[in-house]
């Protein structure tokens, strides 16, 4: 999870600045499905539905390997070893959920009513 969350998208935008990456989604545009039809309180849950799939594509191939304990018995670490071209294919991933994401929370700002 982590490695999506750092890694990737280290790579996708060659920067930790988060203004690198601000820029390469500004850049991709708004995907036609970055809007969601319905009523707003139910968008997050269309969203997650759609992440089930794309992790998908996260998991295709991994291997998982033996898991590392801490002293009161949780999983610290888990050895994982990701296939030869894991980033080529993630990589087109994590630029289409990002971009849908920063779209959609805009989306969803620009949608809730605010008290005054």
């Amino acid at each position: 999870h982590g490695y999506w969350d750092t890694g990737l998208v280290i790579k996708l935008a060659h920067s930790r600045q988060s203004a690198a990456l601000a820029k390469l989604m500004m850049a991709e545009g708004a995907p036609p499905e970055a809007a969601t039809a319905g009523d707003y309180h139910h968008w997050a849950e269309a969203w997650a539905t759609e992440s089930i799939r794309a992790a998908r594509i996260a998991y295709s191939g991994i291997t998982f390997g033996a898991a590392e304990l801490n002293d009161n018995g949780g999983i610290r670490e888990i050895a994982i070893t990701l296939p030869p071209d894991y980033d080529e294919r993630a990589l087109p991933v994590v630029r289409r959920r990002l971009t849908l994401a920063g779209y959609r929370l805009a989306a969803l700002l620009n949608a809730l009513h605010w008290a005054q």
